[in-house]
């Protein structure tokens, strides 16, 4: 049998007084005489630090103006308005230090680094394939095709690529036919004791089985080793079952050789345009992501991941993760550190380039990020819902129990597409959070972003 390929699971800164002249040609690498001393050339400013026993100057940061087409906005004297100056690279640790580590007993879907091989890669051009497969006592329905090609793929595809700021183009490819799987349906489902005694025994689906079987059947037309995961489609489940038989699979078709699969019955999503990011969110569970929130507590805003909210972008800490946020995007706080930090914060949904998060490192696997939200193709926020987020994150907490949480304007509420009610806690210009002994407040809001003070709380 052919197998399947095996996959692997800035700020803007104001130029200091000690800045070289602006006609000073530097170049990433290239040595220079004084640690902190910064020169600006070809739109970037370059800090020099110390690498090793040399001092050389960094890779550099692309200058973000805070109005790109507007002078500064004068004030009432008529004087042009003064913007928050940004503190310099030298204020923090190492981004890499905001790497915080797997923890804990769960081996999967436990989002801490280093993100591990067995998950699907999170950059370049790949591929992934998709089979639609019916049963002798379950036959197919013809609509799948038709959702997945006009609703499931297609925004899969465009987010995918609009939240990795285009690093990551993943192409489903459907093979337009149905497979029929010679077992019956009724052959996978196994009972499984109930929770209580006297309780009626739960149904399980044997996903093992199952995907081995769908490869099976199409494998005379397909080389699988061409893919990094397979997306087996089912009719609806009937009776319905429990026990992981919907969404990100890890399964061994062989014995031998671990695969990556999303699967689900079409009833997961047919008809119903609230889940058009079903295959997102479980393709986010291929790369490596687990459901942020607490499930008795419901879904949380904000990540594709954790709500059924309309807001289908990854969490800044997730694109971190994932490679698509660098260290170079990212400003890292000690715990220890007594020194207010200036931060322009650009929005993390947009391709502009500058810092897109800043994090308190609290320790190896808690810290806490900020992060600013506005509206795009991906996150459907109104204006007023805009702003700055703050979260604490854990990630020795599995999968469904709460690793992310909002703490940032606990007043600050909106509505899901199901009309419930999700927390925001979104900040605006003046409003602060308090959490971890730190203080972080918006100073100010610009056309590039958002000012954000970050400092211990008296």
């Amino acid at each position: 049998m052919k197998k399947l390929l095996a996959t692997t699971i800035s700020a803007a800164f104001l130029l200091s007084a000690f800045a070289l002249p602006a006609t000073a040609a530097v170049k990433a690498g290239a040595t220079c005489s004084k640690a902190g001393t910064t020169n600006t050339s070809a739109g970037k400013k370059f800090t020099c630090i110390k690498s090793g026993k040399k001092l050389v100057w960094n890779k550099g940061v692309v200058i973000i103006s805070s109005t790109p087409t507007q002078a500064p906005t004068p004030n009432q004297s008529g004087a042009p308005e003064e913007l928050p100056v940004v503190s310099l690279a030298s204020d923090f640790i190492s981004a890499s230090e905001c790497k915080l580590n797997k923890a804990g007993n769960n081996p999967d879907l436990n989002t801490g680094f280093p993100r591990e091989r067995k998950y699907i890669p999170a950059t370049g051009d790949r591929k992934s394939i998709v089979l639609f497969v019916d049963f002798p006592d379950l036959p197919a329905d013809q609509r799948a095709i038709s959702v997945w090609k006009q609703t499931q793929v297609p925004w899969a595809e465009k987010a995918l690529a609009a939240m990795s700021y285009g690093r990551y183009k993943l192409k489903y490819e459907l093979q337009e036919k149905f497979y029929r799987i010679s077992t019956p349906y009724g052959a996978y489902i196994k009972s499984e004791a109930g929770n209580a005694p006297g309780s009626i025994p739960a149904q399980a689906l044997e996903t093992n089985k199952l995907l081995t079987d769908a490869i099976v059947a199409a494998d005379p037309d397909i080389d699988f080793s061409k893919y990094d995961f397979v997306n087996v489609v089912t009719p609806t489940f009937k009776p319905k079952t429990e026990g992981g038989a919907s969404g990100g699979q890890g399964f061994s078709a062989d014995g031998r050789t671990s695969f990556l699969a999303t699967l689900g019955p079409i009833d997961e999503y047919l008809d119903d345009s609230t889940k058009k990011n079903w295959l997102l969110h479980e393709t986010g569970h291929l790369l490596g992501l687990n459901h942020i929130y607490a499930g008795e507590r419901g879904p949380a805003g904000w990540d594709v991941m954790g709500n059924v909210f309309g807001m289908d972008d990854f969490l800044g800490f997730n694109k971190y993760f994932l490679g698509w946020i660098e260290e170079n995007q990212v400003n890292c706080i000690s715990a220890s550190s007594s020194k207010e930090s200036i931060h322009l914060l650009t929005p993390v949904g947009t391709t502009s380039t500058g810092t897109k998060i800043a994090m308190i490192k609290i320790s190896q696997s808690n810290g806490v990020v900020v992060e600013l939200r506005r509206k795009t193709e991906l996150d459907n926020l109104s204006e007023a819902n805009s702003g700055v987020i703050v979260y604490t994150l854990d990630t020795s907490i599995p999968d469904n129990q709460g690793a992310i949480n909002i703490v940032s304007n606990p007043t600050k509420f909106g509505s899901d597409t199901r009309k419930n009610r999700v927390l925001l806690g979104s900040m605006g210009v003046g409003e602060s959070t308090i959490t971890n002994g730190f203080k972080i407040k918006v100073i100010k809001s610009v056309t590039a972003g958002a000012y954000v003070s970050i400092s211990k709380a008296n």
